[in-house]
């Protein structure tokens, strides 16, 4: 059960100090003795499982990500990134190894997780994130099922524990809104006096201003280290975007998706307060409050 005095939160890492790093590690041994959530099937030295973290911060086409109860680690995530030679699949993101330690499960944790995952995907340009879990992971599968992964095939010898053969699931989520779309135009191909439905008579446009430090920029790739600026005043930004006719503006706080935490406050006020029309933002949050 969840108490009041429970506290929840979700982040990326690039950094693990070694409280942190101890209780990574005393999670992820928790959740291989219980049979999940990693690929380990026995828990190995505690050297190993701290040259594994502290080497997976050094590679570039992972992403680590943490579950905290009350400040302590008690779960992780990480997200694989296609190489960059791969450029056909380069709209493609694996989510992989989540996992919380039992002693902290039954808290919302797992979804946080998830969460933040895909939220952090969507803002490096990803547009599906894919998943493979061993068939006896059962609370792993509901999560996904809830989150809106679509179990799309199983391989019949998946993994190999206890002396028997598993299978495995393997599933898939659109980030964006691509089966809506696929949906409209398959329906329009079928019959064509259905367009009056599918297409509305008018186009709305969502103009967007990503925030990093305070300046209005573009990622390439993705990357936060590979950014163009195009405006050091988000105000006049958005007073911009508002004069040339748009009904709304969506604003990404990059800074917040990729901490887990709001991190372009003075940005995001300068443009509400100079902005005419609803403002959407996304980027580093993780309740109501």
């Amino acid at each position: 059960m969840t108490t009041v005095e429970d506290q929840r939160h979700a982040e990326r890492v690039t950094a693990l100090s070694e409280d942190d790093l101890h209780a990574l590690c005393e999670a992820t041994g928790a959740a291989i003795l219980d049979g999940g959530g990693f690929g380990w099937l026995n828990v190995p030295s505690r050297a190993v499982l701290e040259r594994y973290f502290r080497g997976l911060l050094l590679v570039p086409e992972r992403i680590l990500f943490v579950a905290r109860l009350n400040g302590e680690i008690v779960g992780a995530a990480q997200i694989v990134r296609p190489p960059r030679n791969n450029e056909a699949q380069g709209m493609c993101a694996a989510l992989t190894h989540l996992y919380i330690a039992p002693y902290a499960r039954r808290r919302g944790l797992g979804r946080l997780l998830v969460e933040l995952a895909e939220e952090c995907a969507r803002a490096m340009g990803y547009q599906v994130l894919n998943l493979d879990v061993r068939e006896t992971q059962a609370g792993a599968i509901a999560l996904f099922h809830a989150a809106g992964f679509h179990h799309w095939g199983t391989h019949p010898s998946y993994a190999r524990a206890e002396g028997q053969t598993l299978k495995g699931l393997f599933m898939t989520k659109q980030l964006k809104d691509d089966v809506r779309r696929a949906t409209a135009r398959s329906t329009l191909a079928q019959d064509p006096s259905s367009a009056a439905m599918t297409t509305p008579s008018a186009l709305t446009l969502y103009p967007a201003i990503d925030l990093k430090d305070g300046h209005c920029v573009r990622l390439r790739r993705g990357e936060m280290d590979d950014a163009t600026v195009y405006s050091d005043d988000p105000g006049a930004q958005a007073r911009a975007w508002c004069a040339a006719g748009c009904p709304w503006l969506h604003v990404v706080d990059l800074n917040g998706a990729f901490a887990g935490r709001s991190a372009n406050v003075a940005a995001i006020e300068a443009i509400i307060a100079n902005a005419t029309v609803p403002v959407q933002l996304g980027g580093g949050l993780r309740d109501m409050a």
